[in-house]
């Protein structure tokens, strides 16, 4: 009752009072334009701020919208679709990528160093390829094992290559 409201009254008279310390009241005309000046310079340095921000936004609009199409899709990509975003060949992509120390070439395929496999960069696709046996000429079919790439890893190529001052189309 009366004391919960004693203690309501209180803790709202200390309030008004931090924020009546917090603001400058004017006493001379001088001091009020001292702080129409200050405020008029601080609206105008945040309205150059929120410019410049809004410049940058607009740059990086197209990178962000091409990154979260890549992130929205599920499926994997050969090493050549990859390279394909950065005009170069899967060979010299896969090279480069040898050289950033994220693949080696273990049985004729490319595969992730130990420290990034369990991060979901990779798949592995089984393909047959049509062939034809040394020895009694008869066609025949063998399968190997390719590397695909999640979205994920995508990413993580884009990072590497972004790092080697290598744009993607997207990019330019």
């Amino acid at each position: 009752g009366a004391r919960y409201d004693a203690v309501i009254r209180f803790n709202l008279i200390q309030r008004v009072k931090e924020l009546q310390a917090k603001v400058k009241v004017p006493t001379t005309m001088k001091e009020a334009l001292q702080i129409a000046l200050d405020q008029q310079e601080e609206i105008e340095a945040l309205s150059l701020q929120n410019k410049r921000l809004e410049i940058k936004a607009n740059e990086d609009k197209p990178k962000l919208d091409y990154l979260n199409k890549i992130l929205q899709s599920s499926g994997t990509l050969k090493i050549s679709q990859v390279a394909a975003d950065y005009n170069m060949s899967a060979i010299a992509l896969n090279k480069l990528l040898h050289e950033a120390g994220l693949i080696r070439k273990v049985n004729d395929q490319w595969i992730l160093y130990k420290k990034y496999m369990e991060k979901g960069y990779t798949d592995s696709e089984t393909t047959i390829i049509p062939c034809i046996d040394q020895e009694t000429g008869e066609r025949k079919e063998k399968t190997k094992l390719l590397t695909v790439w999640t979205q994920k890893g995508r990413l993580k190529i884009h990072e590497i290559l972004t790092e080697l001052g290598i744009k993607a189309n997207f990019d330019k």
